[in-house]
């Protein structure tokens, strides 16, 4: 019995999930004074980027696989 493991969804997870555990040390470290609020507006404005520039990709990828689709079902 074979498993296929699609491992591009795998690595999309991770990184989601990373996304997550980020967000919520970031959260925990100011709400508790652990670093200071500047630091952690800094941090948060690089994940808040991080994420965008993610789903931008992810967009494209569709787009690029909607593409295709459509030009296989032209011919």
């Amino acid at each position: 019995m074979a498993f296929n493991i699609d491992t591009q969804k795998i690595t999309e997870y991770g990184e989601w999930a990373g996304l997550n555990v980020a967000w919520a040390t970031i959260s925990y470290a100011m709400f508790t004074n652990s670093i200071t609020w500047i630091i952690g507006i800094v941090g948060g404005v690089t994940l808040i980027w991080f994420n965008v520039e993610r789903a931008l990709k992810a967009r494209q990828e569709r787009q690029m696989l909607n593409k295709t689709e459509e030009d296989e079902q032209a011919d």
